[in-house]
């Protein structure tokens, strides 16, 4: 919650190329809004309230599916509830091996789906546009709201209050891009060797959503990227 806070406070005058959920209010346990209908065996605790990022649409989806869904599981996906949840991470710093494609096989999910390097070219969607967004934004993280971006998240969604794009198979994803970071310790970022070494960490610590130096599968496009 204190990163994500102090990410918006800090980029208020910032012009951004992504989206960044607006944060609402801290929810206490005895607060009158708590949702009325809380299972009986829950308790209720203290809640950070953001703004819900809106899923990808039923054309992404579907393309997703086609694409990377093993078939014996493309009904299931197609008619599961909870994979209408959509979000897609983008996973510049990884190639797909052979082991995740043999883990596909046995299981495959829409939430929070990581698009790899070699599926964004099979898309068709433009990875230096994606990298440079995922730089600028690192770089605010960085310089401007002074954090280091530990377990922050970056994904492809919907625009807000925009209706669903129609969009051909080989068009890829919406470009609008938001992030979202998770409630940790709030770290402040210095220019001293301390700092530099706590955000090399969350760096390598986090999901590969940047370009890395010789990942699996790296090839000489990622070396230029």
């Amino acid at each position: 919650m204190a990163m994500h806070r102090r990410f918006l406070t800090s980029t208020q005058s910032t012009r951004l190329p992504f989206l960044v959920p607006h944060s609402y209010k801290m929810l206490q346990a005895n607060d009158p809004e708590y949702p009325y209908n809380l299972p009986a065996d829950k308790e209720p605790c203290e809640k950070y309230i953001q703004e819900h990022i809106p899923p990808l649409p039923l054309s992404i989806r579907s393309t997703l599916i086609n694409l990377y869904c093993p078939p014996a599981k493309r009904d299931g996906v197609r008619k599961s509830k909870k994979d209408e949840d959509c979000l897609v991470r983008l996973y510049c710093g990884k190639r797909r091996s052979a082991y995740d494609q043999t883990r596909h096989k046995s299981f495959f999910t829409l939430r929070n789906y990581g698009l790899c390097v070699d599926q964004m070219e099979h898309l068709g969607i433009d990875v230096d546009r994606v990298v440079a967004v995922l730089a600028k934004s690192l770089a605010d993280c960085y310089w401007v709201a002074h954090i280091d971006a530990n377990d922050s998240e970056w994904v492809f969604s919907l625009p807000r209050a925009q209706p669903p794009p129609q969009l051909a198979v080989d068009n890829g994803t919406e470009e609008v891009f938001n992030t979202q970071s998770e409630d940790k310790e709030l770290f402040t970022m210095r220019l001293d060797d301390g700092s530099v070494q706590q955000a090399v960490d969350a760096f390598y610590r986090n999901d590969p959503y940047f370009p890395r130096p010789w990942a699996n599968e790296y090839t000489s496009g990622d070396a230029r990227v």
